[in-house]
């Protein structure tokens, strides 16, 4: 037996209307804090300060670093020594030499 096509009414086109509206907002602002995230991680702010700044836990911060920065921008340099890159080097693979 074949469904019928949902058909909203107007209250329901409305409500789906403002989901679809904050769906791109939601869209938008992401992207927004995705470029933030990385502007204060070039800068140096340390993870736990763009954390609090942010109101989530360091941990998903750095979740959402690690995905938004591309490995060969890895930084993988000594305490006080000039930065280092690692072309290529995945992430999880990084460590300071």
């Amino acid at each position: 037996m074949a469904r019928t096509p949902f058909q909203p009414d107007a209250a329901q086109r409305a409500a789906l209307d403002q989901l679809a509206r904050l769906a791109r907002r939601r869209a938008k602002l992401d992207a927004e804090t995705d470029a933030a995230l990385l502007d204060a991680a070039a800068l140096n702010v340390p993870k736990k300060a763009i954390a609090e700044a942010h109101g989530a836990d360091w941990e998903t911060v750095a979740r959402r670093l690690a995905k938004l920065t591309p490995a060969e921008q890895l930084d993988v340099s000594r305490p006080g020594g000039p930065p280092v890159t690692v072309p290529g080097l995945p992430r999880k693979d990084a460590r300071r030499p």
